[in-house]
């Protein structure tokens, strides 16, 4: 860790992650949750309570885990879907607040 443990740090964490992608939607959506877990243990280690974690997360197989794996640590979760983004593309942003 860069940073030692049990002290929060950041009132926002952002991650506009996106892995190398590959055109298998179920490989590509694997890999983006295997990020976003990663960042998920960031956030849960370093964000303040009533912080803001905010991540883009590709829908797939995966994605409802992730959800559940959040409610851990964070509440007031919403999900987003910017204009600028394909109708198709598998890309949604997830916000939630550090409870």
């Amino acid at each position: 860790d860069l940073l030692p443990p049990q002290k929060q740090y950041f009132d926002v964490i952002t991650a506009d992650l996106s892995p190398s992608t590959s055109g298998v939607k179920e490989i590509d959506s694997y890999q983006s949750y295997e990020l976003n877990i990663k960042t998920l243990e960031i956030a849960s280690k370093y964000l303040r309570s009533g912080g803001f974690l905010l991540t883009k997360v590709f829908e797939g197989e995966e994605f409802n885990e992730f959800l559940e794996a959040t409610r851990k640590d964070f509440n007031k979760i919403k999900l987003i879907k910017p204009k600028a983004t394909r109708s198709n593309s598998p890309e949604i942003y997830y916000l939630g607040r550090k409870k």
